[in-house]
């Protein structure tokens, strides 16, 4: 995750807070330098006792808001502390907790929460996954819900799941009749952009996105103006625009988050942070008697800053230093962290030892006084010059006394972990499927084959022929060839050809690949074989076609419906073979085959990652370039499940965007006594809601529906990437260099994604599960940085096995990277010498290990 300003800014200005602190009886203790300090017992979230936190009480005095700060986002400790210290607080009269996540996601957040959902789902909808991804967060959520602590957000950027109902929800406020004048789409569009690249989409004009946003501001006023009732909830309506409208004209004009570490200044956060600390005020008058504790980064949480000895600082304004000049004396309490060692690093992101603190700094004295955890208060003469390293662990001297209220101290810190999380059934419409076919990998010993890659053996004696689409005759490429008596077997290239040792006899020549039927030929004396492969919908037997008069939609609104019980809810384990590779014109660029094992949690109640553990891999051509791994970055097996289960993950499964695609009933296909209802659909909007994807000018699909049940049993669709607006991306951003260069520098022709895959039901009345799955990825461009031009198609097919619900083994759900994955593994020869592909049609090429 990539929260915008912190960028440069967290390179300088963090730290945390926590506070578990002192023995309550205990009076303040003095260092032997005069420093003032009390020990803190505990950090622990769930003790009991927090007698140790009384002086607090006094601490703090008559605040009404109480900022707790952090280092870097990567203290999971601090997480811990805090969540002690907003018990204590609560105990105080607190009331809410408002965090640096999206004003709208976490006012939504808590307005789901009063209608009885489930707080921790509320949550995971609402902020910045920095916090709910770790396991060391999950305690807060034990305070927030009906009757305990209420949520809010302050921060204008777009931080969760919730934000892309935004304009839904705001268009359902306004009505029918006051919605006429408002172009949500638009909005919709812009909002959807802003929330996920920081920065405003160059293809648009913040002059028009200004006027969109006047628009709904004017039918906001009137609401708020004539009906008493829903003026509250029209109020902040209007604050939540004007957030966002003051947040895209600091995007449009000044860019700060396309400015990478190099050139961000603590500065470009003023506007973030000015709408930070208006948004906060705005929550503070619309409850004038609530008592408000604020979640988020120290560097946002600093008091003035202009007693320390930094020139970049001087012309930052934190968030923390405008709410306390906005609110009376003694009305606002800034809390931060310190450490003398240990590692942080977000959830999300690499870990790094804290630097050792300089010999006098405050650290370092804090360090020697012994206990593990003490609080200090900033506020006394001791801390008016002196050395410390409070915003990510860069040492600044000066006067702190004005920057900070409180601090606390914790010996080493450590690194937030993942959480395996395991929340509740939710009315979360997508699911996560189990993935299988029938048999296991080994299979029967009968059936193995030897295969030989595509175009490799001698010239003589050779059997050639090509694999076309049955319908079209265009090229099938990658799909599995094989002579059945032989058992000798390969895969087509890019063109769909192939080349075989001839048999010495009568042989069949069985080709198959995913999303067409499977056909045999005879071999006789043939040099040269046409294959056509008929596509899936053509290939049933004995098939009839006919109309009906059928509502697609309504047809759609029953599959969303049955989608628990059709697929599975349980944990799961299950074998998968993969191939991917890549072609640039006629050049192999890799090629790659793997099996793994594969681990999903609930299935459908799943709301995390899959898991993956690579068993062998296999270079039939491995990557010779350092540029070339970034092309096979779908090509391993650590998030293959989540995306490319499009029933688990695809918005059009979603009983949210049902009215937001065109559906059409294409036909009705009648085989063995099964009724295949098949729907085309059209999206009719390019957003994330409706694509499941970013940069998408169009999507559309053909499903295949069980009439017996409303499952899902085959996909087809297809993304078209809007190279327009990635084009003008990129020629905004490249010129830049830098970073942000380095994201930015293709220009396309073209872009398109292609995806196929079919479920299957192993036991009658049973789940359904993943069956197979194919992408392809169909890319010309021109790659500025080398003027090189590509033209690439890149397939990776999976196929699942071995299914097993039963003594299920859980693996970590965070893989490595790809290339850690892939690049480097021994290779087995006896494997791929005795291992077949799951269908058994065809297996990997025997071949020695590939030269490094």
């Amino acid at each position: 995750m990539r929260l915008l300003s912190y960028h440069r800014l967290f390179l300088l200005l963090f730290f945390g807070l926590t506070l578990p602190l002192l023995n309550a009886t205990a009076q303040a203790l003095r260092t032997a330098d005069g420093l003032t300090y009390h020990p803190v017992r505990t950090i622990a979230p769930a003790d009991p006792d927090l007698a140790d936190l009384a002086f607090l009480k006094q601490e703090i005095g008559a605040a009404r808001v109480v900022f707790l700060g952090e280092p870097t986002h990567g203290e999971g400790n601090v997480f811990e502390a805090k969540t002690r210290l907003v018990r204590f607080l609560r105990q105080q009269g607190f009331g809410t907790v408002a965090f640096e996540s999206g004003f709208y996601e976490v006012a939504r957040a808590q307005q789901d929460i009063e209608a009885g959902q489930n707080p921790a789902t509320c949550l995971n909808k609402s902020l910045f996954p920095i916090w709910t991804h770790s396991r060391e967060f999950q305690p807060l959520t034990a305070l927030v819900g009906k009757g305990q602590l209420k949520v809010a957000g302050f921060d204008p950027q777009l931080s969760g799941e919730y934000g892309e109902e935004m304009m839904e929800d705001l268009q359902a406020f306004l009505g029918s009749k006051q919605s006429e004048a408002v172009p949500f789409d638009y909005l919709e569009e812009v909002i959807d952009a802003m929330g996920r690249y920081y920065t405003f989409p160059p293809t648009h004009q913040y002059a028009l996105f200004n006027l969109a946003i006047g628009k709904a501001t004017k039918q906001l006023r009137q609401v708020a103006t004539a009906e008493p009732g829903r003026r509250s909830r029209a109020e902040f309506w209007l604050q939540t625009l004007a957030s966002l409208n003051a947040l895209a004209r600091d995007y449009a004009r000044n860019d700060p988050g396309a400015k990478g570490p190099e050139g961000f200044k603590a500065s470009d956060s003023n506007v973030r942070d000015q709408l930070m600390a208006d948004n906060l005020l705005w929550y503070l008058r619309q409850h004038p008697t609530e008592k408000v504790i604020c979640w988020g980064a120290t560097g946002h949480f600093a008091g003035p800053l202009k007693g320390l000895q930094n020139d970049e600082l001087q012309d930052f304004r934190p968030m923390g230093s405008l709410v306390k000049a906005a609110l009376p004396a003694g009305q606002v309490y800034l809390l931060g962290t310190a450490t003398a060692g240990g590692i942080y690093g977000n959830v999300h992101g690499p870990r790094k030892p804290v630097p050792t603190p300089a010999p006098g700094s405050l650290e370092a004295q804090l360090d020697a006084v012994g206990p593990e955890y003490l609080f200090v208060p900033m506020r006394q003469p001791a801390l008016a010059n002196v050395t410390a390293s409070l915003f990510e662990y860069q040492p600044l001297a000066g006067n702190w006394t004005q920057v900070l209220d409180g601090l606390l101290f914790l010996k080493t810190v450590r690194p937030p972990e993942y959480a395996e999380q395991d929340l509740p059934p939710t009315l979360r419409d997508s699911l996560r499927l189990a993935k299988t076919s029938s048999g296991t990998l080994a299979g029967d010993a009968q059936r193995r084959l030897t295969v030989r890659a595509a175009g490799s053996g001698p010239a003589a004696g050779q059997l050639r022929g090509v694999v076309l689409d049955e319908k079209t005759r265009a090229a099938v490429p990658f799909a599995s060839v094989y002579l059945q008596r032989q058992g000798v077997g390969l895969t087509t290239n890019i063109k769909g050809e192939f080349e075989l040792p001839r048999p010495a006899g009568p042989d069949s020549l069985v080709a198959t690949c995913l999303g067409f039927g499977q056909q045999a030929l005879a071999v006789g004396t043939q040099s040269y074989l046409t294959v056509l492969l008929p596509p899936q919908a053509y290939a049933l037997a004995e098939v009839t076609v006919k109309g009906e008069s059928l509502d697609p939609r309504k047809i759609m609104a029953r599959v969303i419906k049955q989608l628990p019980q059709n697929y599975t809810q349980r944990d799961y384990n299950a074998d998968v073979y993969a191939r991917a590779s890549s072609t640039n014109f006629d050049s192999l660029l890799y090629d790659v085959e793997y099996f793994s094992t594969f681990y999903d949690a609930q299935g459908y109640r799943s709301v995390g990652s899959g898991a993956s553990r690579l068993e062998e891999v296999k270079w039939n051509k491995e990557p010779n370039r350092s540029g070339d791994w970034g092309d096979y970055h779908f090509a391993h097996s650590a998030y293959f499940a989540n995306f490319v289960d499009l029933v688990d993950q695809n918005p059009i499964f979603q009983a949210r965007t049902l009215k937001k695609y065109t559906y059409s009933l294409a036909s009705v296909i009648q085989d063995q006594g099964r009724e295949t209802l098949v729907i085309d659909f059209v999206a009719k909007k390019k957003n994330r809601r409706t694509t499941g994807d970013y940069f998408d000018q169009g999507y559309s699909g053909k499903l295949y529906i069980n009439r017996a049940d409303y499952a899902v049993t085959r996909c087809d669709v297809e993304w078209q990437r809007d190279t327009v607006l990635l084009n003008e991306m990129t020629r905004k951003y490249f010129a830049r260099g830098g970073t942000v260069a380095s994201r930015w520098h293709h220009l396309h022709d073209d872009y398109r994604i292609r995806q196929s895959m079919t479920y299957q039901q192993p036991q009658p009345g049973g789940p359904y599960f993943l069956d197979r799955s194919i992408q392809t990825w169909i890319e010309r461009h021109r790659d500025l940085a080398t003027g090189r031009r590509m033209e690439k198609l890149s397939v990776q097919s999976l196929q699942f096995a071995n299914i097993r619900t039963t003594g299920v083994e859980v693996l970590p759900e965070r893989p490595p990277a790809a290339t850690m994955l892939l690049k480097g593994r021994p290779f087995h020869e006896e494997f791929w010498r005795t291992h077949q592909r799951p269908d058994g049609a065809a297996v990997t090429p025997q071949m020695k290990a590939p030269a490094r």
